[in-house]
């Protein structure tokens, strides 16, 4: 239909983008209201943030058991928590937590059962090689950040420590 002017109209939908803007416009105007009430109660706004994300962390990983692996695989993540201050700390667990097997890397065996063969390298190496070279990416990522008497990598301590992938456990 023809408006005044030669305007097209469309009547179907319209509404949609009008409901996506008020609803982003309500979310983002009421955002605040948590970090006021912490902050109220004398809790530093930067503290009331780490509280709002690990919150929201908790709750992810109650509706989504499994989404760290998601992050376990992804070292860019941990370069870029670590550059934006988020955290001091990166902790990879190579056993993949209790009984996770690694069918990507051809390893149908958990790792929990890994632990208590008698030479286990068969299974053990492609599971170490992968860390290896998400800890190798990680590195090469904090050399390319830039600080102020360095990079990040010259800032950084790496501690690579066995899995106890040993029969004896």
């Amino acid at each position: 239909m023809d408006a005044p002017g030669g305007v097209t109209r469309t009547t179907g939908g319209a509404w949609l983008p009008a409901l996506a803007l008020t609803l982003n416009a309500f979310t983002w105007g009421v955002s605040w209201w948590p970090f006021r009430q912490l902050q109220d109660a004398g809790l530093h706004p930067l503290w009331a943030t780490a509280l709002i994300y690990g919150f929201s962390l908790a709750c992810l990983l109650v509706w989504r058991p499994g989404a760290w692996r998601g992050l376990a695989a992804h070292p860019a993540l941990w370069a870029l928590m670590l550059a934006s201050g988020l955290t001091n700390v990166v902790t990879i667990d190579a056993s993949g937590g209790g009984y996770h097997t690694w069918r990507e890397l051809g390893v149908e065996i958990d790792g929990h059962a890994i632990g208590h063969m008698d030479g286990p390298d068969k299974y053990s190496v492609p599971i170490r090689k992968f860390h290896a070279q998400r800890v190798a990416d990680l590195a090469k990522r904090l050399d390319s950040i830039k600080e102020s008497d360095g990079t990040m990598l010259d800032n950084t301590l790496i501690v690579w420590m066995s899995d106890s992938g040993e029969a004896h456990h």
